[in-house]
């Protein structure tokens, strides 16, 4: 018994080291994107867009002509395939924000 208690407390604990990791790795490029580098605003072309939660969108989308999958910002879901878009990029992050669209 003593021997599965301490079983299940190491797996806790490298859960939980391992959630800690992601974490910080994470803001980690949150906060270079944010404070060091900055976004970048460019015309992005919208190949396609599939919902991953109920706030936020993946997207596939063609930036200096390179195929990238990005996330949308939380509350920016409406865009239209194949439409492009005038957008801040975060690089690191992997979000963008489309600023003005659909462009012409």
């Amino acid at each position: 018994m003593k021997k599965i208690n301490k079983i299940i407390l190491i797996g806790l604990y490298l859960f939980s080291l391992f959630l800690g990791v992601v974490t910080a790795v994470e803001f980690g490029n949150l906060f270079v994107d944010t404070f060091l580098i900055s976004y970048q605003s460019k015309e992005i072309t919208v190949l396609s867009s599939e919902s991953r939660y109920r706030d936020m969108n993946s997207v596939l989308v063609i930036i200096d002509n390179e195929l990238m999958k990005f996330s949308l910002a939380p509350g920016y879901v409406q865009v239209e395939d194949n439409s492009k878009y005038l957008a801040h990029v975060f690089v690191k992050s992997k979000i963008v924000i489309p600023v003005e669209g659909p462009l012409k």
